[in-house]
């Protein structure tokens, strides 16, 4: 139990960049140069913000949209094939997913070619669902909350608001 609360922590602790979105090829620069940079910040109850509304497929091929993801707590991680920390913490947020049942876990992956996404999560499955946002959109629409980047991981409350 303590080992995957560990890993919990660690997958919870991850980002590579600090500033806002402005485009997809500034966010993989500011990736690439912070992937050794950690962050972690609660949200406020008075100043949560809304999960944006967005559909889309997965990487499994299934529609979805993020409506129907609610009532639960949940943990949304940003992730592209390419992205080397994104690679070395797969294996953590696996085991904290397969470790905390209860808690909804979601890949979201970002400006990424789809065929390199599936091939990766079909070489490294998880638990857990992937979806794609090949240009960024969530990202960008969560420009100046805590931890709205590549390789980071969000925390959703119940009511789909950003908790961390």
């Amino acid at each position: 139990m303590r080992k995957t609360t560990v890993l919990l922590a660690a997958a919870l602790l991850a980002g590579c960049a600090t500033s806002p979105v402005d485009d997809v090829t500034q966010l993989r620069s500011a990736t690439a140069a912070a992937a050794a940079r950690a962050e972690f910040t609660i949200v406020p109850i008075a100043e949560r913000t809304d999960f944006p509304v967005w559909s889309g497929v997965g990487l499994d091929g299934y529609a979805w949209n993020t409506e129907s993801l609610t009532h639960s707590t949940m943990i949304v991680n940003f992730w592209a094939s390419w992205c080397e920390p994104c690679r070395t913490e797969w294996p953590e947020l696996q085991a904290a997913a397969a470790g905390h049942p209860s808690v909804r876990f979601l890949g979201v992956n970002t400006m990424d070619a789809v065929a390199d996404a599936r091939t990766f999560v079909t070489q490294h499955p998880t638990d857990y669902r992937h979806l794609e946002d090949a240009d960024a959109f969530l990202l960008k629409h969560l420009e100046g909350l805590p931890n709205a980047m590549l390789r980071s991981t969000l925390i959703l409350d119940a009511e789909h608001r950003v908790a961390a």
